[in-house]
């Protein structure tokens, strides 16, 4: 994944991990992601909504075990609403976080879906945010993208870069304190490499 230290606030210190329980790869991978953010952030809270409460239960349990403050969310709106960080590792057809409910300074990512008929998103919140993508495929592949731009509510304009382009400085992360980021991943080697260097170059 994206290192956080490009995008999400230096003060986030809670996450609302969204994942779907019946799709063990899916699962697994919103498992690793408190710990990954915690390498570059003061992450402490974590809060799991699964459809799945035994699922998140057990998530929960786990995060508990590795010192997180954790907990079963049992109102997805309000868990993103409360959230420096939201990161859904899902395979939803249709949008759970909805842009009215992104609050600013907040850091989206969304890494589950990787066809366009999945959303895990919907089109106001990609409109609000400043997008990354970790390849240009995204805009194609994934529906949290290429819905919206099929639909000319934004273009492929809106997209400001690449993962690529963000660890060789092409492009900025960031830029202020109210800025909504959303990262888009659709899952490729390269992208695995190049978010791990800049994990490595932030710690």
């Amino acid at each position: 994944m994206i290192s956080p230290s490009m995008m999400a606030l230096s003060t986030s210190s809670s996450l609302a991990a969204l994942a779907r329980s019946r799709y063990f790869d899916v699962q697994s991978r919103a498992r690793r992601v408190p710990e990954a953010y915690r390498a570059v952030r003061p992450i402490a809270e974590v809060s799991v909504w699964d459809i799945n409460r035994e699922s998140a239960a057990r998530m929960v349990a786990d995060l508990s075990n590795r010192g997180f403050l954790a907990s079963i969310e049992t109102d997805l709106e309000a868990g993103v609403r409360n959230a420096d960080i939201v990161s859904a590792a899902t395979l939803a057809t249709s949008p759970l976080i909805q842009g009215a409910w992104l609050s600013p300074g907040i850091h989206v990512d969304l890494i589950g879906g990787f066809t366009p008929k999945m959303r895990e998103a919907d089109s106001e919140a990609v409109r609000r945010a400043t997008v990354y993508v970790d390849t240009p495929e995204a805009l194609h592949e994934a529906g949290d993208l290429s819905q919206p731009i099929a639909s000319t509510l934004i273009s492929a304009n809106h997209i400001r870069g690449t993962l690529a382009e963000l660890a060789r400085g092409a492009i900025s992360g960031r830029s202020n304190p109210q800025q909504i980021t959303l990262f888009k991943a659709v899952g490729s080697g390269l992208a695995d490499l190049v978010a791990a260097k800049l994990v490595f170059c932030s710690l």
